[in-house]
């Protein structure tokens, strides 16, 4: 009987350890996701200022 209670606290120590590192890994993963959309948002702002010049350089030429 003690053999099993001992493997019993094994696994449920274990399967606290694993519940660390999920939460652990989601926040490493929000954090990310978080990074991507500010690039996003810069590609954005980036890409508009591109048009905008591209349009003021052309209408000049036309």
């Amino acid at each position: 009987m003690s053999d099993s209670t001992a493997s019993l606290r094994r696994k449920i120590e274990s399967a606290g350890d694993l519940q660390s590192v999920v939460r652990t890994m989601k926040a490493m993963a929000a954090s990310s996701i978080g990074q991507y959309e500010k690039s996003v948002r810069a590609l954005t702002d980036y890409a508009c200022t591109v048009e905008l010049g591209l349009g003021a350089s052309f209408g000049k030429m036309g």
